[in-house]
């Protein structure tokens, strides 16, 4: 939870009143993700396999890797193959976009 104080006014009244903003936690699957493509030295097969263990990652992942703009001659069924498809880059995001929604799905 972040809470933000309000500030004085001219008149030594606040202008802003006390905001609270509660943050979820980040599924471990996402964070996992986000530490694994931000070491340049981590292995496809261990991002595939973070990704496979977050049911949500995995769809994003396959749904990008066959897609028409990617043209696979045959349907990608595994997360492995789909991140050497799109490439490490398209892969991170996707991850920070499902960070992204999850983090604000509880807003609406």
């Amino acid at each position: 939870m972040i809470a933000m104080q309000g500030e004085s006014g001219s008149r030594g009244g606040p202008t802003r009143m006390l905001t609270t903003l509660d943050v979820p936690a980040l599924p471990v699957a996402h964070t996992r993700a986000l530490a694994v493509l931000s070491d340049q030295n981590a292995a496809v097969a261990l991002l595939a396999q973070v990704i496979e263990s977050d049911p949500s990652l995995t769809a994003a992942v396959l749904r990008a890797a066959n897609a028409a703009s990617s043209a696979p001659i045959s349907r990608i069924d595994s997360a492995h193959v789909a991140v050497v498809r799109i490439g490490l880059g398209p892969t991170r995001q996707l991850v920070v976009s499902a960070i992204a929604t999850r983090s604000f799905e509880h807003l609406e």
